[in-house]
C-alpha cells in the first residue's frame, strides 16, 4: 500500500496525511465513503436498542461554539 496515495475511504487524503492530521487528534466525517452501503439498523431500531434495560449506550450532545 501506497501511504501517499489518496483514497476515497479518507475523503481523498492519504494515510500519511490522515495519521498525520487527524488520527486521534480530531473527527473525519467522509460522507458515502462507501457508496450504496446500507445501515445495519434503522434510526428508531438504533434509539429502541440504545433504551434498553442491560445495553450500554452513550449520550451524545452537540453545542453552538462560544
Amino acid at each position: 500500500m501506497n501511504v501517499d496515495q489518496p483514497l476515497a475511504l479518507l475523503g481523498g487524503i492519504s494515510p500519511e496525511r490522515f495519521m498525520a492530521r487527524y488520527w486521534q487528534k480530531k473527527p473525519l466525517l467522509v460522507r458515502q465513503a462507501v457508496p450504496g452501503m446500507q445501515p445495519v439498523l434503522t434510526r428508531q431500531a438504533l434509539f429502541e436498542l440504545a433504551s434498553r434495560e442491560g445495553v450500554e449506550s452513550r449520550l451524545v450532545e452537540q453545542r453552538p461554539a462560544g
